[in-house]
């Protein structure tokens, strides 16, 4: 991304989803934003939405529903953690 969106509309609008999903997605934790609702976009990248669409991909490709979305999500994080990890000894 290169300049952040200036509204979480445009930032919506970039990912292909509607606001409130968005905001939905923040309430529940999904995504890693340090600020309480409403989300700032300026606070979300590239990384946000690749969540987004993960997110997206298995809310409607598996049916998972909030709890089953933390608990990959959370999995998925700690593979991506392992693999740095990894990266960085070599």
């Amino acid at each position: 991304m290169n300049a952040p969106p200036s509204s979480l509309e445009d930032f919506a609008q970039l990912c292909g989803l509607s606001s409130e999903t968005i905001l939905l997605y923040h309430q529940h934790g999904l995504l890693h934003s340090p600020h309480s609702p409403p989300p700032n976009p300026s606070d979300f990248d590239d990384s946000t939405i690749h969540r987004l669409h993960r997110i997206e991909h298995l809310r409607t490709a598996y049916g998972m529903e909030i709890a089953a979305l933390h608990l990959t999500l959370s999995l998925f994080d700690e593979i991506d953690s392992l693999r740095a990890t990894l990266r960085s000894r070599r």
